[in-house]
């Protein structure tokens, strides 16, 4: 009896080091509109670093044609690197010569949002982003006050990546801004989240 009780806790212990969450990868392109199907490939997938357009690469979708590129994969907590293609083959990668985009996965279901191309983008996300559980960046669109749903570190830049405004606290101010999309990454101790907003 004592062998069996043994057997079921090592499956147990098994199951419960090989559960698997739900990671949704998203990637705002809408800086240079696409012109070719958007990859996601690197060591999430089986076989590892598949060329974009291949077996093992991971195509993304645009549902609501806004330019921000979605994909759901299924992994075990650990540490992985990833990189975002647009079109087959090697030649259309976000940069070239910059290191891989970094993830380290944790044991709930997560979302990573990312702006094509912005190589120094940290992605090592612990948790649920509360921009997506607390309801996000508010109000959006804004005449230029914007609020967090709690105190972060905050950088927004322009539509060319030029960092505009740096700070912390749960609110800024972009009233002196022209109107327009802006990307804000937000960093708390538990997320990194990049969102678009727009000031009208």
């Amino acid at each position: 009896m004592r062998k069996i009780y043994l057997f079921l806790a090592g499956l147990l212990a098994f199951g419960a080091a090989s559960a698997q969450v739900n990671v949704t990868f998203n990637v705002d392109i809408s800086a240079t509109p696409p012109t070719g199907i958007i990859y996601l490939t690197g060591s999430l997938a089986t076989p590892s670093w598949s060329a974009p357009g291949t077996d093992g690469s991971i195509t993304m979708t645009d549902a609501n044609a806004d330019n921000v590129f979605t994909a759901t994969v299924s992994l075990v907590a650990g540490n992985y690197e990833y990189k975002f293609f647009q079109g087959a083959g090697w030649t259309g990668g976000e940069w070239e010569g910059k290191a891989n985009r970094t993830l380290t996965v944790g044991t709930t279901n997560m979302t990573v949002n990312c702006v094509w191309g912005d190589a120094d983008q940290s992605e090592t996300v612990l948790g649920v982003d509360r921009l997506s559980s607390e309801g996000g960046i508010y109000p959006n669109p804004s005449k230029g006050i914007f609020n967090l749903p709690e105190t972060a570190d905050f950088q927004v830049m322009d539509i060319t990546g030029k960092t505009i405004l740096n700070g912390k606290g749960t609110q800024f101010n972009l009233t002196n801004q022209t109107n327009g999309v802006y990307f804000v990454k937000v960093t708390t101790n538990t997320f990194t989240a990049v969102r678009k907003i727009i000031k009208n």
